[in-house]
């Protein structure tokens, strides 16, 4: 035609727009297109559709490699967490994670919080919805800015005293002097709410992708045991640290301290 690009049937048109695409060099007559006006339109809109075509394949690539929602899953939270009295004295949640891939996640962060129904002090019989941050004993934030290695398992630790939103408000004795928390107080305390949820998150990159991971747990009252402890889910074997993951769920009851002493 006017454009002396040789295109004389529908196999010399689609070599030109792959070559235009992959940017490989035209072998037409005038690389000019003998000044024609229609190519302008053409040539760019073919270009453009190349953009397009890299970018969706790239993030199909991407994303088909990354997977962010299944790399989360190597993160295994216990089935339940426990709260129990110490020999201090104190009365702590507790609850265990670990990962379970050779590579883990880079600079992991754990947070933790509190999701409770209060009554509406303003309107009879409504409740609202109170989500309070849970500090944390362990992992400690004034160590390492909190980041944790979950190569091997981790216990997460509150302690329940004044101000966390497990505990209950705060009660006087005959004395006049505030009495000691128990793990029995707390039960009470938590059955007697119309809900309370913990949700515990674990944050990190991964270091094959530098995607951001998030994974995420919650515990009810339903998975929630009391004056138990965690057994020992780490062996030592042929020079290297074993995790059974199978006992990373199991407790153990806590003989009664009352009873004794």
């Amino acid at each position: 035609g006017t454009c002396d690009a040789g295109l004389i049937n529908f196999r010399r048109a689609f070599l030109l727009s792959v070559e235009t695409m992959m940017t490989i060099g035209y072998g037409v007559p005038d690389p000019y297109f003998n000044d024609c006006d229609e190519v302008i339109f053409l040539l760019s809109t073919q270009s453009l559709w190349s953009l397009l075509l890299d970018a969706m394949l790239l993030n199909l690539v991407y994303q088909r490699f990354s997977r962010a929602f299944e790399r989360a899953l190597a993160i295994v939270f216990s089935d339940v967490c426990i709260v129990t009295s110490t020999a201090a004295g104190g009365v702590q949640l507790v609850f265990r994670i670990c990962e379970m891939r050779k590579q883990p996640l880079l600079e992991p962060l754990v947070r933790v919080y509190c999701v409770r129904h209060v009554e509406d002090e303003f309107e009879f019989g409504a409740f609202e919805v109170d989500v309070h941050p849970v500090a944390l004993e362990e992992p400690d934030n004034s160590i390492a800015d909190g980041k944790i290695f979950m190569s091997l398992p981790v216990r997460v630790v509150h302690t329940i005293g004044p101000g966390s939103p497990l505990a209950p408000p705060a009660q006087e004795g005959k004395s006049g002097v505030a009495q000691d928390l128990s793990a029995e107080d707390v039960q009470v305390y938590l059955q007697s709410l119309p809900f309370v949820e913990i949700i515990a998150i674990v944050s990190g990159t991964d270091g094959s992708t530098g995607s951001s991971i998030e994974a995420r747990h919650s515990y009810t009252l339903e998975e929630i045991r009391w004056n138990c402890r965690f057994v020992r889910c780490v062996s030592w074997a042929d020079g290297m640290h074993c995790v059974d993951y199978s006992e990373l769920h199991r407790i153990a009851r806590l003989p009664d301290r009352k009873k004794k002493k």
